[in-house]
């Protein structure tokens, strides 16, 4: 498969996401519960769910909001699984908190913000309110990871107004012996960051039939929004790392979510 095909990742996730609301749809709304577990490094995961949907004014469907989300996280109270916790919910959730009250925060922020966002252009002489914000948030865990790693992935997909809805993907890197998230800094050598971005938009280019970036930016408009750069966002994978740059970070809507994939043995100059 050429990992540099962004839409692959895009339509995974997406994939994932259907599955997710599906299963979410048996539970209460605003009520969290457990979905299913997974197993990742010899550690169980519970998987989270959480339904909010709200209509802003009486008798109408709209204006309105749904916020869907599901996690999965470690199981137990021991330190490996608390510390895990908390690495994926200060990385996602924004959050100290455990895994529910992680959670339901990040759920009542979003309502509290499209509460406001919606009622502000809410027009009570329009016949029918067309308003709807939807937020759908899925996490899991990657079957194939880098030995000793666990691979967190987070897709958001969203539709706060306008012409389109947006999605993305984040990855978090955990050390599965410490439940501590593996850094840009703990992965990579400082001093080898450009030659490993030459290496990136190298790859990148080949991939799509084309010899370097300025032969790339001619042909597909990627690069366009600005130059390839090594963020938090790659995931440790058992055969190589895969660094993403979600919409508008790199290139255009059009252009999706991109992913360059480089396999260990090319990336030995740049790892720790």
């Amino acid at each position: 498969m050429n990992k540099s095909k962004y839409i692959s990742l895009a339509l995974c996730a997406a994939l994932l996401m259907t599955s997710c609301i599906d299963r979410k749809k048996q539970s209460t709304d605003g009520l969290l519960t457990n979905d299913s577990t997974l197993k990742a490094e010899g550690i169980t995961f519970d998987t989270l769910s959480l339904n909010v949907h709200k209509n802003l004014v009486e008798g109408h469907d709209r204006p309105s909001y749904d916020i869907h989300i599901v996690m999965p996280f470690a199981q137990g109270e021991n330190q490996l699984a608390q510390t895990i916790n908390q690495s994926i919910c200060q990385e996602f959730l924004q959050s100290k908190s455990m895994p529910r009250q992680a959670i339901q925060h990040y759920a009542d922020s979003l309502a509290q913000q499209f509460s406001e966002e919606l009622m502000e252009y809410y027009d009570p002489d329009e016949e029918v309110p067309s308003s709807e914000y939807t937020w759908f948030a899925s996490g899991n865990i990657a079957k194939n990871p880098r030995p000793g790693c666990i691979a967190y992935s987070f897709y958001v997909e969203t539709y706060l107004g306008g012409a389109h809805g947006s999605h993305d993907i984040f990855y978090l890197n955990i050390d599965s012996k410490t439940g501590k998230q593996l850094t840009k800094a703990d992965v990579f050598k400082a001093d080898k960051e450009e030659e490993l971005l030459q290496a990136i938009t190298l790859r990148l280019a080949q991939d799509n039939g084309c010899k370097d970036r300025e032969e790339l930016l001619e042909k597909t408009g990627i690069t366009m929004l600005g130059d390839i750069y090594v963020d938090k966002n790659f995931t440790l994978e058992a055969e190589g790392i895969t660094f993403v740059y979600n919409t508008y970070e790199i290139a255009s809507y059009a252009d999706g979510t991109i992913s360059v994939f480089l396999p260990y043995e090319e990336l030995k100059p740049f790892i720790k």
